[in-house]
C-alpha cells in the first residue's frame, strides 16, 4: 500500500510540474510557481521594492503600462494584445508574492501562456542581480 501511495505521489508531482521551468530551475524563486486558469503565482526571493522595479522594467520592454500603483502593489499593462495584471504582495522582508494574470479578447479568454512568459522573464531578471 505504501508503494502504491508513493507511486501515485510521484506520478502526480511529475505531471504537475511538467513544462514548468521555474520549478525545475528555481533560481530566485522561493516556492516555485502555481498556476490557475489565468493566473501564475510565484514567491520570489526579493524585497518588494526590488521586485517592483524589475516588474515595471520587464513590462515596459514587453508592452505598454497603463496603470501603476506601488502602494497597492498593482501594475496593469497591455502585452501582445492581452491585458496583464501584476499584483505584488510583501510576504516577508526578503520575499514577495508575484501574481500575474493575462486575459485576451475583451478580457474574456485567459492567456496562461503569456502570464507564464511574463513570470519567467521577471524571475530571470531577479537572478541577474541588477536591482
Amino acid at each position: 500500500m505504501k508503494l502504491f501511495f508513493r507511486l501515485c505521489l510521484i506520478f502526480f508531482f511529475v505531471f504537475s510540474v511538467s513544462g514548468c521551468a521555474a520549478i525545475l530551475i528555481g533560481s530566485g524563486v522561493v516556492g516555485g510557481m502555481a498556476i490557475s486558469a489565468d493566473t501564475v503565482q510565484s514567491y520570489v526571493d526579493r524585497n518588494f521594492d526590488s521586485l517592483w522595479k524589475i516588474s515595471v522594467s520587464v513590462l515596459e520592454k514587453m508592452g505598454s503600462i497603463s496603470e501603476k500603483n506601488k502602494h497597492a502593489g498593482l501594475i496593469k499593462a497591455v502585452v501582445e494584445k492581452s491585458n496583464i495584471t501584476i499584483k505584488l504582495e510583501k510576504v516577508t522582508r526578503k520575499t514577495t508574492r508575484l501574481k500575474i494574470s493575462a486575459r485576451k479578447t475583451y478580457k474574456l479568454l485567459p492567456n496562461i501562456n503569456l502570464a507564464t512568459k511574463v513570470n519567467n522573464r521577471i524571475v530571470k531578471e531577479t537572478s541577474k542581480g541588477w536591482f
